[in-house]
């Protein structure tokens, strides 16, 4: 039986900085856009793919009521990062989703790990690029405190890294103007239609579907407490149900009598010692057992609390708080504000599967490595 419980959609608000010029007043003009750009077929397959699986709870992710058979996908917008004071591309793209009248409502990311094509779909960034004009041409660039959408009139911040966090990059000042305009970006004219196969699917413990309304719970700007962010939000779920707000991320934090990064089987067992009804059991060495993550979530109503690590270095706590047949997960990530829930993608077969998400935020991906789950 396919299980899925959805909540209400929290609608938060990420601050952008605006550096350079303001925003044109005829931002939000409306233009005709194009509807024959080429985008690689087996990219727009993955995307589509991607998509599909979060329709149960679509909600979470920019496309609420939309008919989703108005849907198109845009140019890719390319991505870049300082090193060393110089502009690198990155291999990572992003690819706006639009609605039938041609607005930003969500975002698809996407890059390879490992030979496997990883997708991950989310709201952060939306906001943002509504407000820039269809024609002008983006770009996303991260230096040593975080990301930066790049247009040829204005520089927006959008969000802040994680404390003691740089990603081995340059800050963005160390770049002269120049430089900068070679981060050649996309307009958001062009796109090509979605085409989502909404056929019946056979069900089954391996390709069936579960999600958890699990409350929406940030770690504090510029903190190292996503751990306990993500203890908030499982204990939250698990004693007073979806929506509840009862530990913030600090309460949390002050109980464990610690502000800084903790490893996996520290806020594993310490969780179960404050809280006699949890009782989750720590799993690490890179064993990530597919039945295992299944079974806490869909016979045992329990969220996954996972430890990633960055591809670029660094650990980021999040909560597995669903899964799917095509091969996807979705997260409760405490460090993208306004866009907490965001999917990820599973590769391999059997038992052994590796968990794969892209940080929109950090610029680069993050994969499971340990995790606490309820047995």
């Amino acid at each position: 039986m396919r299980i899925t419980l959805k909540s209400k959609r929290t609608i938060s608000i990420i601050f952008s900085i605006v550096i350079a010029l303001s925003i044109s007043p005829n931002a939000f003009a409306v233009t005709p856009h194009e509807t024959n750009i080429q985008i690689h077929q087996p990219i727009y397959d993955k995307i589509e793919a991607a998509i599909l699986s979060i329709l149960p709870e679509k909600e979470h992710y920019g496309l609420n009521d939309l008919n989703i058979s108005e849907l198109s996908l845009g140019q890719y917008i390319p991505s870049f990062e300082i090193v060393n004071n110089k502009l690198v591309p990155l291999d990572l793209y992003f690819y706006p989703i639009f609605d039938g009248e041609n607005k930003v409502v969500s975002m698809a990311a996407i890059t390879t790990v490992n030979g496997d094509a990883i997708v991950s779909i989310s709201t952060a960034f939306v906001e943002q690029l509504q407000s820039i004009m269809p024609d002008c041409k983006v770009s996303i660039v991260y230096d040593s405190d975080g990301p930066y959408l790049l247009t040829q009139h204005t520089m927006i911040k959008l969000a802040d890294y994680p404390m003691n966090m740089d990603f081995g990059r340059s800050n963005i000042t160390a770049v002269n103007s120049s430089e900068l305009q070679q981060a050649n970006g996309v307009s958001l004219l062009g796109t090509k239609p979605l085409t989502l196969d909404l056929q019946i699917r056979p069900l089954g413990e391996d390709d069936d579907s579960i999600y958890l309304a699990v409350p929406k719970v940030l770690q504090p700007t510029g903190s190292s407490i996503c751990w306990a962010a993500c203890v908030a939000s499982t204990v939250n779920y698990k004693y007073y149900g979806p929506g509840s707000a009862v530990y913030t991320a600090q309460d949390i934090a002050d109980m464990y009598g610690y502000n800084t990064a903790l490893g996996c089987a520290q806020v594993i067992n310490t969780m179960n010692a404050l809280f006699s009804n949890m009782q989750y059991t720590n799993n690490g060495g890179n064993n990530n057992n597919f039945p295992n993550i299944w079974s806490s979530l869909s016979s045992k109503d329990s969220p996954v609390i996972g430890r990633f690590e960055y591809s670029t270095g660094g650990g980021h706590f999040m909560v597995i708080r669903g899964m799917n047949y095509y091969g996807t997960f979705s997260v409760m990530d405490p460090l993208e504000a306004g866009a907490t829930y965001r999917s990820g993608t599973i590769t391999g077969t059997g038992n052994t599967r590796n968990f794969s998400i892209i940080s929109y935020t950090g610029g680069s991906t993050l994969t499971l490595t340990h995790y606490g789950y309820k047995y």
